[in-house]
């Protein structure tokens, strides 16, 4: 179910930052008034942020617009274990209007400026790890005076670094409707049960709906079509498992959901603009380069 969720805040501060060490924290359909800033130091998993699916790992960072409903679905491996520190996560959130408007036109903040427009469309940055991980150490440990400081040398450090835009360009989030814990349900029982055969017929039923109208109700929910988002989920999936498994093609088409190898072979070429076989091949042999730089 889609939650709205009001991000506690020390009275002493101005935004906040936690470390997180259990994935049963973002494991939740939500949304908030505050910009969320995701590092990720140790945790693989999948994160569904608005209309985009994608896979995350130690070394990422990701920039979720306020009001954008989003989730992070940490792998099995992390689930339901005693041990402490499973994962390690900087959640950093702070409300879109705390700089004001007039700071981000100044001309010396022209990278912050054009990191909040970028914003819209939700962001994966791939910063200078170290010296993301030494702002962040200082916002956590350092003087409180000091905290706003770093919290804009940190924009302005991501604002110079490559970006991704996560989102569509026409995706729309309307969290004032009154079904969107209708499409909440749907998400969960896709991201449940994707690696299945799941129908229209199937999903439809369990929404509620007839096939025409789930159809229609889903696409202005998500900006993509049933089949669209569910290949997406299946398509990362798959992307994992090239990368971490001796898994051949075909059983991997299958163990992501795909009924038809040759159905799978075209959607991932259409998803990352090559085959499943030369992803592997690429895959293994940055990991060979790894190993021999070490």
């Amino acid at each position: 179910m889609l939650k709205k969720v009001n991000v506690p805040l020390d009275p002493q501060h101005s935004f906040s930052l936690r470390i997180d060490y259990s994935p049963r924290l973002h494991n939740l359909w939500h949304y908030h008034h505050e910009v969320e800033c995701i590092f990720i130091l140790k945790g693989k998993g999948t994160h569904f942020i608005g209309d985009s699916v994608k896979n995350f790992g130690p070394g990422d960072l990701i920039l979720v617009k306020d009001q954008t409903p989003h989730y992070w679905s940490f792998d099995e491996e992390y689930i339901g274990k005693d041990e402490d520190k499973l994962i390690e996560v900087y959640a950093l959130h702070f409300s879109p209007e705390l700089l004001g408007e007039g700071f981000l036109k100044l001309p010396e903040h022209s990278k912050i400026e054009q990191l909040f427009k970028d914003l819209e469309y939700n962001l994966t940055i791939h910063p200078d790890l170290t010296h993301t991980v030494k702002i962040f150490n200082t916002i956590n440990t350092g003087p409180n005076s000091n905290r706003v400081m770093k919290l804009i040398e940190l924009l302005i450090h991501l604002g110079a670094s490559p970006k991704e835009k996560l989102c569509s360009q026409h995706y729309v989030f309307g969290h004032q409707k009154k079904e969107q814990k209708r499409i909440s349900n749907i998400i969960e029982y896709l991201r449940l049960n994707y690696k299945r055969r799941i129908t229209l017929t199937e999903v439809s039923n369990f929404a509620g709906m007839t096939p025409n109208s789930f159809c229609r109700f889903f696409k202005s929910n998500t900006g993509k079509t049933f089949i669209e988002f569910i290949n997406l989920m299946r398509i990362q999936y798959a992307e994992k498992l090239l990368k971490e498994t001796e898994l051949s093609i075909k059983e991997i088409a299958y163990e992501a959901g795909f009924t038809n190898p040759v159905n799978f072979h075209k959607v991932f070429k259409k998803t990352y603009r090559q085959s499943p076989l030369n992803y592997k091949k690429q895959t293994n042999h940055a990991q060979e380069d790894k190993h021999i730089i070490k």
